[in-house]
C-alpha cells in the first residue's frame, strides 16, 4: 500500500504542497536565526556588530531559498496566491535583512570577530527543508526537473 503514495502521478499531485511548506519552513527558520542573534544575548550582554551580521546572514539565506523555490512553483504551475504570498515573504525579509545590515555595519568592529554572515547563511540553508526548493528551483533554472502538476494547491 505504501508504494502506491510514491507512484509519479501521485507524487507529481502532492508536489506543489510540498513545495510550499518547505518554502515556510526556511521563512520561520529565517526569522528565529535573524532575530534569535540578535535578541538572545545572555549574561546581560548587548547584540554587537557580529550579531547583526549574523542576523543579516539568516535573513539574506531565507530569501534566497524563497526566491529559488518560487522559480520551481513557477516552473510546477502552482496556485498564484502562493507565488504572491512568497514574494510578500520575500520582501518581508529583504527588509530585515537590510535593518540588520546597516545596524551591523555602523557599529565599531570587534578586535576578534567570532561569527560572520555566513554562519547564520549556514543556520537557514543547512537544514532539510530547505534542500528540496534549493534543488527543485537549480533544476528549473536550467530547464530540467518536473513540470506543470495534474492538480494545483
Amino acid at each position: 500500500m505504501a508504494w502506491r503514495i510514491l507512484r509519479p502521478t501521485r507524487l507529481r499531485r502532492w508536489l506543489p504542497a510540498i513545495l510550499v511548506s518547505c518554502l515556510l519552513l526556511p521563512f520561520l527558520n529565517g526569522l528565529v536565526v535573524g532575530f534569535g542573534s540578535v535578541w538572545l544575548q545572555f549574561f546581560g550582554s548587548q547584540a554587537d556588530r557580529e550579531d547583526y551580521l549574523i542576523s543579516f546572514g539568516g535573513y539574506a539565506a531565507a530569501v534566497l531559498v524563497l526566491l529559488i523555490g518560487l522559480v520551481s512553483m513557477l516552473r510546477l504551475g502552482t496556485a498564484e496566491w502562493a507565488g504572491a504570498l512568497m514574494v510578500v515573504l520575500a520582501v518581508v525579509l529583504a527588509i530585515l535583512a537590510f535593518g540588520s545590515l546597516t545596524k551591523g555595519l555602523g557599529m565599531e568592529p570587534e578586535p576578534q570577530p567570532y561569527g560572520r554572515w555566513r554562519d547564520g547563511a549556514g543556520g537557514v540553508r543547512l537544514l532539510p527543508w530547505a534542500w528540496p526548493p534549493l534543488v527543485l528551483g537549480a533544476l528549473a533554472l536550467v530547464g530540467r526537473g518536473p513540470t506543470r502538476p495534474t492538480t494545483q494547491l
